[in-house]
């Protein structure tokens, strides 16, 4: 199996710590994402894994359009896909700052109850050459509850077109990204691509050609990210 062939990846390689699947609605191969036993079939041989290989393993998961209820019902796909993991965290914008995001406990078999914290995506330079960004982590205590910052949320009424570029700001925020894997993520994500191209048009993104057969990158306007 694909699991199989990637834990012998991780062997081979050594000192892996850490597998990050994103999305992992993405690798189930024809599976129903919806379906309780196709989701355990997936996750019961990444735990072997995690075992085998002494690895941490990440799922990302992104949140369906549903409104209200408890904010693991909004996990896109099956109840499973929670159900199956050791922790869950809900990543939700913080509503008083626009800037800062708010990193809340779903659910945690690992520790007793804890509240969540908060932090920035600010950029930075690798080198000479390498323009990314890193997580700046605050020493707030944040209070709120996942469910909470959901139903905050949702009381925010929003175009969408304003949600396509708020999704293109920040997916382009580390840097220029392949015109497809952009299209991809954000279908992913609930948005049509004449949204997020109306989108990309109002934030001024820049098409570039990339070579000859590697088609067109994305690209922020410059300034649009401010240094520190």
């Amino acid at each position: 199996s694909h699991v199989e062939q990637l834990a012998g990846r991780v062997l081979e390689k050594g000192d892996v710590s850490l597998v990050i699947i994103d999305p992992v609605t993405a690798y189930l191969e024809g599976s129903d994402s919806h379906k309780n036993a196709d989701v355990r079939a997936l996750f019961k041989p990444l735990s072997k894994m995690a075992s085998d290989t002494n690895t941490a393993i990440v799922c990302v998961s992104h949140l369906n359009k549903a409104n209200g209820g408890s904010a693991l019902l909004r996990v896109t796909g099956s109840l499973a896909f929670v159900a199956a993991a050791r922790a869950a965290f809900l990543v939700a914008l913080d509503q008083d700052d626009k800037d800062k995001r708010l990193f809340l406990p779903l659910k945690n078999n690992l520790s007793e109850a804890s509240t969540g914290m908060a932090f920035y995506i600010k950029p930075m330079s690798l080198g000479n050459r390498i323009e990314t960004s890193k997580v700046v982590w605050t020493n707030e205590r944040v209070t709120i509850t996942a469910d909470e910052a959901l139903n905050q949320q949702e009381m925010r009424v929003t175009r969408p077109i304003d949600d396509a570029a708020q999704f293109l700001f920040y997916f382009l925020g580390s840097g220029p990204k392949p015109m497809k894997e952009v299209l991809r993520r954000a279908e992913n994500e609930g948005h049509t691509e004449i949204t997020v191209k109306r989108a990309k048009k109002r934030l001024g993104i820049k098409s570039r050609k990339s070579g000859i057969s590697d088609g067109w990158t994305w690209e922020l306007p410059e300034g649009a990210i401010e240094s520190d």
